[in-house]
């Protein structure tokens, strides 16, 4: 029978074949590295992984043509047959697990071949089905260097899905430490992509590399025109017009898209595609366009893809329709007059076009008159229909013109208005139309937005002036920069009422481009002196139109200061969020490159991708994980001055750019008192300062009354705790009116209730209650010693445990109920195995609770109590128990290729179950586990440790010993 695979087979084996024994070693780590890659590779890449010389890598790799072929990008295999005839090669040769340790040797001590441990590196060490060998490079680091080469999401689950694998039927349970922390970086990165809506980066169908629907597959057009038209419309809206064009000329070739759907509202979405597309692909369309339903929905997309193309005969292209949405043209106007591309010739065509237009929109016309104005593009023209319309007072909405445009424009509309005819006539009483221009704002004097509303028409004649005029000083030109970025210290909601965040950014424009106009500026090197103080002073602020000015006026020293102030390794970029860092490190990149800085500029670049990962602005639980893990450290000095600290440096930086929902302050303050009032004292001191005072006092009061018992044994010491007490929680501060949020009075009065009730004197107890502030509210006295009521309806089998015993008849009770449950049942199966007889409660467990736990654990489980149950019952667990919980989770992975998700749920319980297993069986080596995750976060926050962060570090005074010591220092001669 004739098998063409063998025959191909024989094809590469005698290519191979001719190499010689000499080079048999670089031969098996090529067609390695080409076994589990189909990219191209450049020759000095190739060199490098293969640790050779250049003649003598090229000389074996063309000797291996066709098998691998080249072009100007690399070194590929030609066909997919190719990797596979070199799979079975290397695995059959003795030296394949050196070799693999060569080329993973060579990755990893090389920077430069860093991008391909996200395949070659991976798929070879896979094939050892070693563990250890893995692990040595997946960890955390390499999930976070993922972020630079863009390497999908999806394949980075595959690949844990594939290590997840090595572990099924022989667990090496100390690894699973090392997998959660590759699970909880992963988790991180998805939760990280939706928050900031960058899938299009990470998630692989919404890649622009990502073949669509219509190229992977031969579509009958007739049935799938809307897959086809939204493949087309996707890929030119990201760029990839090539592409487009091919599906574009394999379907509508022949045949008029505009054509294809039937002209019904259901369609107008569609009809906005066909819009764009055919504005690259069928310009000449409109011409002979039919004026129906579907009409202005068609010129929407036409003219949002209009804005690609700025020449004159391009505007004439674009102006071929008949009617229009008067929002889409002015977004059309408004996004081609900022387009670089855009001619001033083409701008003053565009201008004579819309002047000669009927019933053309005054905020449009605004719009290109303020752009040209700007450009000084002669504008007489337009000039004179804004001037006819601002004297028949048409502009101002309820004066006369169009509400409904106002209500979209208005103030900004107002200013915009203001500069183009701040020449054009001296006569015109623009305080006048203001006020009414407030007033249909609903903003009068009464209103919070009414004066910075004055103050920005104060701003805005100064910087028409400078504009128009050169008029004002030194001192004036520095005054309106200042303006420009600190106006919002009129307070930001009501400098929103009034506009200001939607006309700041037209002034910042009008000043910049006074200077572009008059790059000659006499005192340019002392402006940017100046203005340094704005970037890098007290209150530091990035305004890219004034950094603009740096690379205007050519200073690019004094530019330098402010990239390193904000972007360096301690640049105070690097604490904000990432949709704020990203725009400002974007900004201060680009300058950097036209400075020729790029080396400086693709530093930030790679610091920026990785910061997408960290803590979000919507409930992070993050945290969790490490703050469990503190809790079960040995107590002593190092878990508060080395742990704690560093558990601490991690929350306060979460806190500080995300919505931390991890609490440690409790943890930390329970510790620090247990070991001793000197650390109390020394963390207490931490943050004893104005911003923090309140609060931190709070956590000292609230872990002393959580131990009054152990830590005060005499009346004496319990005196200074109410001095203490009523010291820092003042009755007639806190029942201030105006403190409704922060409000402790009820908090007082408990801590004193409780504290008097615990005093034996009574002639004590009696002074203290006539001091007053100790009468706790009732419903909150209630609520502070109220219990958990237990669930009546299964207390019978309790009952039955304690009088019969545990019976094979309340043993098939009890496993009846079990398997018949409607809901979580957590609180009954604790409180069975408390009933237990100990002899009886491993086989319970392992019998029917580790079943239970795996029932309903489809969303995980914290989802129906089972980690509850867990914590209490975990130190009876056997390693079968252990294995069927950790197989449960695993059998699981396969959920998150479809839904990444759902990937939060699983890593949150490898977490949890990691730290449990080691509590019961490697409970010396917790500390280690502690220091792993600790050192995972903190490569969160810092990029892998490319930026530095400050940690927080306590002082002990060793003259606090006692909580005399303690009360002495913070209360001095009160006590």
């Amino acid at each position: 029978m004739y098998n063409a695979g063998n025959y191909i087979d024989r094809y590469y084996e005698w290519i191979v074949s001719s190499i010689s024994s000499e080079s048999e070693i670089l031969l098996l780590k090529l067609e390695a590295i080409y076994a589990f890659t189909s990219r191209k590779i450049s020759i000095e890449n190739l060199v490098d992984l293969c640790e050779s010389d250049k003649l003598t890598v090229e000389a074996v790799l063309h000797k291996l043509y066709p098998v691998i072929v080249s072009d100007d990008f690399g070194y590929y295999v030609f066909h997919n047959d190719v990797r596979l005839y070199f799979k079975e090669v290397i695995r059959a040769n003795s030296n394949f697990a050196n070799v693999i340790d060569s080329v993973t040797s060579s990755i990893i001590k090389n920077e430069t071949l860093d991008e391909f441990k996200y395949d070659i590196l991976f798929n070879l060490n896979l094939e050892t089905h070693n563990l250890d060998k893995i692990f040595e490079f997946y960890n955390p680091d390499y999930i976070i260097g993922s972020i630079n080469y863009q390497i999908p999401i999806d394949r980075l689950v595959d690949q844990f899905s594939n290590v997840v694998d090595l572990f099924k039927g022989d667990y090496d349970f100390e690894m699973t430490h090392r997998l959660s922390l590759v699970s909880t970086t992963i988790s991180k990165l998805i939760e990280c992509v939706n928050y900031y809506e960058q899938e299009k980066r990470f998630i692989e169908a919404k890649m622009s590399s990502k073949l669509t629907h219509s190229e992977k597959y031969v579509l009958k057009s007739s049935d799938a025109i809307t897959q086809i038209i939204d493949d087309i419309y996707k890929l030119l809206k990201m760029n990839e017009c090539e592409r487009a064009y091919k599906l574009y000329d394999e379907y509508f070739s022949s045949l008029e898209i505009e054509k294809t759907l039937t002209d019904d509202d259901a369609n107008q979405n569609e009809f906005e595609k066909i819009g764009y597309i055919c504005r690259f692909y069928n310009p000449d369309v409109l011409r002979q366009l039919a004026l129906d339903d579907c009409y202005v929905a068609f010129v929407t997309g036409w003219l949002d893809a209009s804005a690609n193309f700025c020449s004159i005969s391009d505007i004439q292209q674009t102006f071929t329709f008949h009617t229009y949405g008067i929002a889409d043209l002015h977004n059309y106007v408004s996004v081609i007059t900022k387009n670089p591309n855009i001619s001033n010739e083409t701008i003053a065509f565009l201008s004579t076009k819309l002047c000669s237009s009927k019933h053309i929109s005054i905020h449009t016309l605004t719009e290109l008159c303020f752009s040209m104005l700007l450009k000084k593009i002669p504008s007489e023209e337009i000039q004179s229909i804004l001037h006819e319309a601002v004297i028949k007072m048409d502009f101002f909405g309820s004066l006369g013109g169009d509400i409904s445009e106002y209500k979209i424009h208005g103030i900004q509309g107002f200013f915009k208005a203001y500069f183009c005819l701040y020449k054009y006539d001296n006569t015109i009483d623009w305080d006048t139309l203001y006020k009414e221009t407030l007033k249909n704002k609903r903003i009068t004097a009464a209103n919070r937005g009414y004066e910075p509303a004055i103050q920005l028409k104060e701003l805005a004649e100064n910087i028409n002036s400078l504009f128009y005029d050169s008029e004002g000083t030194y001192s004036d030109i520095i005054r309106i920069a200042c303006d420009l970025t600190y106006f919002t210290r009129n307070r930001a909601g009501s400098c929103n009422d009034c506009g200001t965040f939607e006309v700041l950014p037209y002034f910042k424009r009008v000043f910049l481009q006074y200077f572009v106009n008059a790059p000659e500026y006499a005192e340019n090197t002392k402006l940017c002196t100046d203005l340094l103080n704005i970037f890098t002073g007290k209150d530091p602020h990035y305004i890219d139109e004034l950094a603009q000015l740096y690379y205007l006026f050519d200073k690019k020293e004094l530019f330098l200061q402010i990239a390193e102030f904000w972007c360096g390794s301690n640049g105070i970029v690097w604490q904000n969020e990432y949709d704020d860092l990203e725009y400002i490190c974007t900004h201060i990149a680009s300058l950097l490159n036209k400075f020729n800085e790029t080396e400086f500029a693709n530093k930030i670049q790679k610091i920026m991708n990785l910061r997408i990962l960290g803590y979000v602005g919507r409930k992070d639980y993050t945290l969790n994980g490490l703050l469990e893990c503190y809790k079960f450290l040995p107590n002593n000095t190092e878990k508060i001055l080395s742990y704690g600290m560093n558990l601490l440096t991690l929350c306060d930086y979460a806190n500080e750019i995300g919505d931390n929902r991890v609490n440690a302050d409790d943890a930390l303050f329970d510790v620090a008192c247990e070991l001793g009032f000197k650390y109390l004292d020394a963390l207490f001191e931490l943050k004893n300062t104005p911003d923090n005072l309140t609060y931190w006092r709070q956590e000292v009061l609230s872990v002393l009354y959580d131990k009054i018992d152990k830590l005060f044994t005499n009346d004496d010491q319990r005196i200074l705790l109410y001095k203490l007490t009523n010291a820092w929680l003042k009755a007639e501060i806190e029942n201030n009116e105006h403190r409704p949020y922060n409000n402790e009075l009820e908090t007082l009065y408990d801590y004193n209730h409780r504290l008097i009730d615990s005093i034996s004197d009574a002639d004590i107890k009696t002074k203290l209650i006539a001091n007053g502030n100790c009468t706790p509210n009732m419903k909150d006295a209630d609520y502070l010693h109220s219990h958990e009521k237990k669930d009546e309806q299964y207390s019978y089998i309790l009952d039955r445990l304690d009088t019969e015993g545990y019976t094979v008849e309340n043993e098939k009770e009890i496993a009846g109920i079990l398997m018949y449950h409607n809901g979580s049942l957590y609180s009954l199966i604790i409180e069975i195995v408390e009933h237990l007889p100990d002899q009886s409660k491993k086989e319970f467990i392992s019998k029917y609770v580790i079943p239970y736990l795996v029932s309903d654990s489809d969303y995980g489980f914290r989802s129906h109590g089972q980690m509850y149950i867990i914590k209490q019952v975990y130190s009876y667990f056997d390693i079968n128990d252990w294995n069927v919980l950790f197989d449960n989770i695993f059998q699981r992975v396969s959920k998150t290729r479809n839904d990444l998700d759902y990937f939060y749920y699983l890593n949150d319980d490898i977490e949890f179950l990691v730290l449990y297993f080691y509590l019961q069986n490697n409970s010396d080596k917790i500390v280690q586990l502690f220091m792993d995750r600790s050192e995972m976060h903190l490569s969160f926050i810092s990029s892998s440790n490319a930026i530095l962060i400050e940690h927080q570090h306590i002082n002990v005074d060793e003259k606090i010993n006692t909580f005399d010591d303690f009360i002495k220092k913070q209360l001095g001669d009160i006590c």
